[in-house]
């Protein structure tokens, strides 16, 4: 006994049963039962890190970076003053977030989406909320080293 876990070097079998449904009017039909163990899946990466990077572009160059509580963070600067930021949230396939001017009292500068495409970034942005995301965006490349 000692300090062995529960059930070790025990074979674990799972019974898995077969119900055949039957009604004059319908045919009969296999029902199988849901797995009663999931086999393990590989650890995986958490969501957004193939975005955390320095990337250019031909428009510039940004970061994506994680905070002290996990959230993937924009960060973009370049001249005349300005220093783009915005919290990217999951929305499917993008990635989204509000970019805010933070060397211009934070003001609204406008939406940013990004996905991982190929060994880069795709990014779009828009200018309004209701306007339309750029359809083509642009393709970024990471910075070696950095």
């Amino acid at each position: 006994m000692g300090n062995a876990p529960c059930c070790a070097g025990e074979e674990t079998k799972a019974e898995v049963v077969s119900l055949v449904v039957t009604d004059e009017n319908v045919p009969a039909k296999q029902e199988t039962p849901p797995a009663i163990f999931e086999p393990l899946q590989e650890e995986k990466k958490a969501d957004g890190d193939g975005l955390i990077g320095e990337w250019a572009t031909s428009k510039g160059q940004y970061s994506i970076s994680r905070d002290a509580s996990g959230q993937l963070i924009f960060l973009e600067t370049s001249t005349p003053p300005l220093v783009l930021t915005g919290v990217l949230s999951d929305r499917g396939e993008w990635w989204e977030a509000e970019i805010r001017d933070t060397a211009n009292n934070n003001a609204l500068f406008g939406w940013l989406r990004a996905k991982t495409e190929g060994a880069g970034i795709r990014t779009s942005f828009r200018k309004q909320a209701t306007s339309k995301w750029d359809p083509e965006g642009l393709w970024a490349t990471r910075q070696m080293g950095k």
